[in-house]
């Protein structure tokens, strides 16, 4: 979570002209591990400076568990239909 990637010392030159030129000047990000390894970031930024509240930092988690559930969810789903296809075309 940054809250003024502007300020923060943590951050180069560079990388304030990065942040900058997409017009992000705040972020916060959820990290997704799964089985021990991280899987992906979902991240949410803001073009002004502000200060995360712990609700706000929360959603951004539950919006990332939720994404990715939905992804898995379709995978799953994909993969079940080619099985399916592939079982029927053994009869056809």
């Amino acid at each position: 979570m940054v809250a003024d990637v502007q300020n923060d010392p943590k951050y180069s030159v560079e990388d304030r002209a990065a942040w900058a030129k997409f017009g992000v000047r705040a972020a916060v990000v959820a990290a997704l591990a799964k089985d021990g390894r991280l899987v992906a970031e979902f991240g949410v930024h803001s073009t002004t400076a502000r200060e995360w509240t712990e609700s706000e930092i929360a959603l951004v988690q539950e919006a990332a568990e939720r994404t990715w559930a939905a992804a898995e969810r379709a995978r799953s789903e994909a993969a079940l239909r080619e099985s399916e296809d592939k079982y029927r075309s053994l009869f056809d």
